[in-house]
């Protein structure tokens, strides 16, 4: 017979042979799951991390703040006036459940600049950009599973910078900026890599399913950071703590246990 008319199994073919959709493929997507959904307690969570808080404000003659539903409330007790104007005291309304104890408030930046506070998120947004044209080729030519287990690393580095820095000085602020950038050019090749990764471990009868339910987890963080923030602590340090341990947990796990792609493995 010629050899070029062997055919040979497909790659489907061979994963149902071995066993096809069981307790591995479950507990592995349970593992790269959690892994690819970390990141969303920093980046998702810049909306709360940076939100401003509500105020109380009067003159300097006065002793007693403003009525919130008073005119000179409403025309002067904001960012826009009294960040430009000396004419009005301001304080935080710590009773609002708008005023977190937040980066906003840790390094008083109360009225810094918009531009600065928008390097949170462009530098976050630039690295991805950069990396998701480079990390995922590299990832077809190296493997998955190395250069994943890298970019969690990385993360992890991310979540733990700002958690270790020992004061509250405004200059740590540009620290956690270059910290987002990092954690960018991590973003976008970890969540192609892993998206790839964890599907290329399933039957494609499985695929669409947990590629639906990754993104609902994901997409979930925006509820489970709404109610930390509501009902459990207005402190931003547990949720970096919640994400570096989903890491913590996790990168050992996909070290020691799942395995490189067998799809990735197939094709070479």
């Amino acid at each position: 017979m010629r050899s070029d008319s062997i055919k040979l199994p497909s790659y489907d073919a061979l994963i149902e042979e071995a066993g096809g959709f069981g307790t591995f493929q479950k507990l592995a997507m349970l593992i790269l799951i959690a892994s690819i959904c970390a990141s969303g307690w920093a980046v998702y969570g810049q909306s709360y991390l940076l939100l401003y808080p509500d105020y109380n404000c009067k003159y300097p003659s006065e002793t007693q703040y403003w009525n919130t539903n008073s005119s000179l409330y409403l025309e002067k007790c904001n960012r826009e006036y009294f960040c430009e104007h000396q004419d009005v005291e301001f304080i935080r309304d710590e009773e609002s459940h708008h005023s977190l104890d937040n980066w906003i408030k840790k390094y008083n930046m109360d009225c810094t600049s918009h531009n600065i506070i928008s390097l949170f998120g462009m530098l976050f947004f630039t690295g991805w950009a950069i990396t998701s044209l480079i990390i995922p080729p590299l990832a077809d030519i190296h493997g998955r599973k190395n250069i994943y287990v890298y970019l969690l690393c990385t993360n992890l580095f991310t979540y733990i910078v700002p958690m270790v820095l020992p004061g509250s000085s405004f200059e740590y602020v540009y620290i956690i900026i270059a910290s987002f950038f990092i954690n960018g050019l991590m973003a976008g090749g970890k969540t192609a890599v892993g998206y790839c990764y964890m599907l290329e471990l399933l039957p494609e009868y499985k695929q669409t399913l947990f590629g639906t339910l990754w993104l609902i987890v994901d997409g979930s963080t925006f509820i489970f950071l709404t109610i930390y923030y509501r009902f459990i602590s207005r402190n931003w340090f547990g949720t970096f703590v919640i994400g570096a341990a989903q890491l913590v947990l996790t990168i050992p796990c996909i070290i020691c246990f799942v395995p490189e792609s067998p799809k990735w493995l197939y094709d070479q």
